[in-house]
C-alpha cells in the first residue's frame, strides 16, 4: 500500500475500488474497496469465502461506515450481489488487502466454512 502524497487517502495496490455502472442511482461507495463478492450464480468456493472472510473481519471488528461493511445490491443480470467493502481510510485496509493476497495464493481462505457449505448443498439437492 503507498501513500499518494496530496491527501490523506491511502490507496491499494491489491484491492479494487468499488465503482458503479453509469445507470445506478443507489448509494456512493466511492471512498471503499471492493474486499469479496458473490451473486446468484456464484460458486461454492466464491461463497464459501464470502462467508470465511465476514467472518474473520467481524471477529477482529464489528461493522461500521468507516471500518468495513457488507452491502447488497440489486442486479438486472445477475439477480443480487453482495460485497464486502472496507473505508479507505480505515485501519483494517491492510488486513483486506492481505486476505485477498492470501487468496491470490491460496483459492480457498477456511476449509472449514467451504465443507459446511459443501454439505449444505449435498442435503439440499440429495
Amino acid at each position: 500500500m503507498r501513500q499518494l502524497k496530496h491527501d490523506a487517502i491511502m490507496e491499494s495496490e491489491i484491492l479494487k475500488r468499488w465503482s458503479s455502472a453509469p445507470n445506478y442511482t443507489g448509494e456512493d461507495f466511492s471512498d471503499c474497496y471492493v474486499v469479496s463478492s458473490f451473486t446468484r450464480d456464484s460458486n461454492v468456493y466464491e461463497v464459501a469465502n464470502f462467508i470465511a472472510i465476514a467472518s474473520y473481519l467481524m471477529d477482529v471488528e464489528p461493522e461500521s461506515e468507516k471500518g468495513w461493511k457488507i452491502v447488497r445490491f440489486g442486479h438486472w443480470k445477475h439477480g443480487y450481489l453482495f460485497s464486502i467493502l472496507v473505508h479507505e481510510n480505515s485501519p483494517l485496509l491492510s488486513l483486506c488487502e492481505a486476505l485477498v493476497q492470501t487468496l491470490h495464493e491460496n483459492p480457498v481462505f477456511d476449509e472449514d466454512v467451504l465443507n459446511e457449505c459443501e454439505d449444505l448443498i449435498q442435503q439440499i439437492v440429495f
